[in-house]
């Protein structure tokens, strides 16, 4: 089974820019940190659900590849714009493995993940008022439409094991 469940269905973006734009590289890095992060968070949950909760292991390991698309086209663009992608922040820190939120508690897992997208939409949303480049700003756009998708199936699974909010 691949993906295609757990991200919206909508083409891929252009991979161009207008030109080079190194500051527009340097916003992108916190969304570089941010997907990172996520892909490492889904999978740690996915490796602790794999067992007693196959349906949510699943889940997660296919948010964890659409997360991984998404690194993948940051990364092309920072690129294009001519930056770095190292797997630091907008000031220079280094990502490291105490970003994700480490739990075992399925409820815990899905509320933070929850809140994890929820924040990425919201950072997506800033850097597009802050990058004018319709290539970067349609790639981003792009981006927050999978996360959209990412809280819809959330939201349902919250519902499922941890009951109504």
């Amino acid at each position: 089974m691949g993906n295609e469940w757990c991200k919206a269905p909508l083409p891929l973006p252009s991979f161009k820019v207008e030109g080079p734009k190194p500051e527009y590289a340097g916003v992108l890095h916190d969304g570089l940190v941010g997907e990172l992060t996520a892909i490492t968070e889904y999978l740690y949950y996915h490796f602790t659900t794999m067992f007693t909760s196959p349906e949510l292991s699943r889940m997660f390991f296919c948010l964890a590849t659409v997360e991984m698309e998404h690194l993948d086209w940051i990364a092309r663009f920072m690129v294009l714009l001519g930056g770095d992608p190292r797997y630091t922040s907008q000031e220079g820190r280094y990502w490291n493995a105490t970003y994700p939120r480490y739990t075992k508690n399925l409820c815990e897992q899905i509320t933070n993940s929850l809140a994890g997208e929820r924040g990425g939409m919201t950072q997506y949303q800033s850097q597009i008022a802050l990058i004018h480049d319709p290539n970067v700003q349609s790639m981003l756009a792009r981006i927050i439409e999978d996360e959209k998708v990412h809280i819809r199936i959330l939201e349902e699974k919250r519902e499922l094991y941890c009951g109504p909010r």
